[in-house]
């Protein structure tokens, strides 16, 4: 039994480092996995998709406006990444996503989110609460002039 006893010590560190460490870990999976998906949706421009990752409270809201986003709009985009990420509580983390677009102006055509996500435990995935999210035209210098997201979907709605 002495001989058993140091794997027998390992294996049982081992179960509780997974109980402590598997469930952040595995949120992060699902994270790095939902957020990967809604890039995918809005670089092709599936509308239905794209609005499944959107928190539920949010999506008639931005039915509307999504719809009447120009079918070239999502032809535009050249490239569209997760630059980062930072944790915040275990529900909810901000990203912040880069997008680069065709720009036939001599702007850069480059553009920042700064996105909010919670973690829906019923549904063991992550939601994108936009209305509480932000965005800036990408800054060379310093950090971007962030905008909140429900200010500009006023504005955009005000334009229609």
């Amino acid at each position: 039994m002495q001989r058993w006893l140091p794997l027998l010590m390992i294996l049982v560190g081992l179960a509780l480092a997974a109980l402590y460490f598997g469930p952040g870990l595995y949120r992060n999976m699902l994270f790095k996995r939902d957020c990967q998906g809604f890039m995918t949706a809005v670089s092709t421009g599936d509308t239905n998709t794209l609005l499944n990752y959107i928190e539920q409270n949010q999506r008639n809201t931005l039915a509307q406006l999504i719809s009447n986003v120009p079918p070239d709009y999502y032809r535009r985009i050249e490239t569209l990444k997760l630059t980062s990420w930072q944790k915040t509580d275990p529900a909810t983390i901000w990203a912040i996503v880069t997008l680069k677009l065709d720009n036939d102006t001599a702007g850069l055509g480059l553009y920042q989110g700064k996105l909010r996500w919670r973690y829906d435990d019923a549904g063991r995935s992550w939601t994108l609460d936009i209305l509480d999210s932000y965005g800036a035209v990408y800054s060379t210098s310093g950090d971007p002039e962030w905008i909140s997201l429900e200010d500009a979907l006023g504005y955009a709605k005000a334009l229609r």
